[in-house]
């Protein structure tokens, strides 16, 4: 998956934790990830760096910001023209508005949504320099795609296919229901049926990372 920021894109990821510093030592030893906090204008933003790619944010959920029972997730970024529209568009398909549209000079205008299954995820409208993953080819190899666990993929697709115009195509993987993701040609992720099996019984996005030995990476881990 080449990020060349693209409209339907993976533009930018933030992994939510309640503890960060376990957050970064997991992550930095087994993943060989490094943590910067950085200055963002409206605040400090700690950025995830994989050598000298940046591929994602790291976000306190101890902060009041957030309500006390919110979990440790992965909130995706997908890049749009422009957001507003967007919205209107999520809406009409039975989505639903979680946080109204703001913006971050110099970065972007962004907003947060729920699919009519559940599933969290934002939009993001360049209005500055910020290039989210971008262009980094470094960082393409290591972040391979997005995948949505849903209880009912047929309906999941139709409605990321309204709002994005993301094309699906099924996919083979046993009992399993999976539809593949495309965007202008080339495949980003999948919508992949629950099988139980799951930790979490709600629908959810997560990020898929390459990894040069899987075993070792898991033993590492």
């Amino acid at each position: 998956m080449n990020h060349v920021n693209n409209i339907g894109d993976l533009f930018w990821l933030d992994l939510k934790s309640l503890d960060v510093d376990k957050t970064k030592t997991f992550y930095g030893e087994g993943f060989g990830w490094s943590f910067i906090n950085e200055n963002w204008g409206h605040r400090k933003q700690t950025v995830i760096y994989f050598e000298k790619y940046r591929i994602g944010g790291l976000t306190d959920l101890r902060s009041p910001v957030y309500p006390p029972e919110t979990e440790p997730h992965a909130s995706i970024y997908i890049l749009v023209n422009h957001v507003d529209t967007m919205l209107d568009r999520a809406v009409e398909a039975g989505g639903k508005v979680m946080l109204e549209p703001f913006d971050l000079p110099g970065m972007g205008r962004m907003a947060t949504l729920q699919d009519p299954q559940g599933a969290v995820f934002s939009v993001w409208e360049q209005t500055g320099a910020f290039t989210g993953i971008g262009t980094q080819e470094g960082a393409a190899e290591r972040l391979s795609w997005i995948v949505l666990f849903s209880r009912e993929v047929f309906q999941a697709s139709q409605f990321y296919q309204q709002v994005f115009d993301w094309e699906m195509k099924r996919m083979r993987d046993g009992d399993r229901v999976r539809n593949g993701i495309w965007n202008k040609g080339e495949q980003i992720g999948a919508i992949v049926e629950r099988d139980g099996t799951e930790k979490h019984i709600t629908n959810e996005w997560i990020i898929g990372y390459k990894v040069q030995a899987l075993e070792k990476q898991c033993q590492d881990s």
